[in-house]
């Protein structure tokens, strides 16, 4: 199957942030990191852009939503 290819955007970014998050948790059930990723945001007070996160563990998951408003 052939995909169509938008044109492509390109830009210099005013800032890229990283930081490690480190999160205990007991498993077998979900672990709440909204809070830590808002407060990430917050802190390098970034204005627009996108949030990645890296979840360095097989079983670990994801929900897409807002962070932050």
């Amino acid at each position: 199957m052939q995909g169509s290819l938008s044109p492509i955007d390109s830009f210099t970014p005013e800032m890229i942030a990283t930081a490690t998050v480190v999160v205990d948790s007991s498993g077998g059930s979900f672990t709440e990191i909204t809070g830590e990723a808002t407060r990430f945001v917050s802190e390098s007070r970034a204005k627009d852009g996108a949030l990645f996160l890296f979840i360095r563990h097989t079983s670990a998951s994801s929900r897409p939503g807002k962070c932050g408003s």
